[in-house]
């Protein structure tokens, strides 16, 4: 069985919740009944949101319901910027969000944002010009540095054979694009 099975089997996406709740990790939040709808009309197009967790600095993280599936975890992850933007599909399912949360969550606000401008306007520079691997090297180092309980979630997800993303920025860029939310 392939782990991406195994783990939708398994139900690791309240496993991590439940982790969230506990501890305070990457600076993500879980104060809010997991699962609440969300109702969110981004500039002319509405989309129907689940609640997935927030960040202190006001961002939020929700599934995007965009069909009758009935596991949760398999529905995309959208980033909602606090300030308006990003507001962008980050991740195809909360399998692959979890391998993009070895970065952390300031290098993946910032790939979220360059990859929101990028889609709106192709002529700006492209998200993996800008951020080459020694940037994200140098912005994983700083931010595990920093984070006290990085090593808690590492742990967890190697435990869950969650393995990291290999390119977080072409991954983001790819989602951002194939699935539009404004």
């Amino acid at each position: 069985m392939a782990i991406k099975d195994e783990f939708f089997q398994n139900n690791v996406l309240s496993d991590f919740i439940a982790l969230i709740s506990r501890n305070y990790i990457l600076d993500w939040e879980h104060n809010v009944s997991f699962g609440d709808e969300i109702i969110s009309s981004l500039e002319t197009k509405s989309i129907k949101l689940k609640y997935l967790l927030h960040l202190k600095r006001g961002d939020v993280l929700c599934l995007l319901i965009d069909s009758e599936e009935t596991d949760l975890a398999l529905f995309p992850v959208v980033w909602l910027g606090a300030e308006g933007i990003p507001h962008n599909a980050t991740a195809f399912n909360f399998f692959d969000f979890l391998q993009l949360s070895y970065y952390g969550s300031g290098l993946l606000y910032d790939l979220n944002s360059v990859c929101f401008d990028y889609c709106q306007d192709k002529n700006l520079p492209d998200p993996e010009i800008i951020y080459n691997d020694e940037r994200i090297k140098y912005s994983v180092e700083n931010f595990t540095t920093k984070e006290q309980n990085y090593q808690l979630l590492l742990d967890w997800l190697k435990s869950k054979r969650i393995d990291i993303m290999p390119n977080p920025v072409q991954y983001i860029k790819k989602v951002a694009i194939s699935i539009p939310i404004v």
